[in-house]
């Protein structure tokens, strides 16, 4: 039974040089299109973008909760940045609204990489 979601994502400080994979490896798991960002550069960091936003309907694959969603699609972006930024996925059932919202933070971060190696 496939179960009809909205995922809105967003990833603050992530790399400049990787954005183009931060949104491949995104788009792998989920259709996320049409990405927007927020880009005052910044003197002490001008290597970061400030944030990079996106959202999309899709349905979950069969079994996945949307923790479980969330956390791979955290995962998958750490690696394509090649280290922490903070992502933010805030996942709407669109059967059964209200929805749940997901931080990872620097902690999740140890968490959920200890499992599998970010690179």
């Amino acid at each position: 039974m496939s179960r009809a979601y909205q995922m809105d994502v967003t990833i603050k400080t992530c790399r400049r040089d990787r954005l183009d994979a931060i949104q491949e490896a995104a788009e792998e798991l989920w259709p996320f299109e049409d990405w927007s960002f927020r880009d005052p550069r910044d003197e002490k960091s001008p290597e970061l973008v400030l944030e990079l936003r996106s959202d999309a309907q899709d349905n979950l694959r069969a079994g996945e909760a949307e923790e479980e969603f969330s956390e791979r699609l955290a995962v998958a972006i750490w690696r394509a940045n090649g280290q922490f930024c903070p992502v933010s996925v805030l996942a709407t059932f669109l059967e059964a609204i209200p929805c749940e919202q997901y931080e990872f933070n620097q902690d999740a971060f140890e968490r959920l990489t200890t499992r599998d190696t970010c690179s």
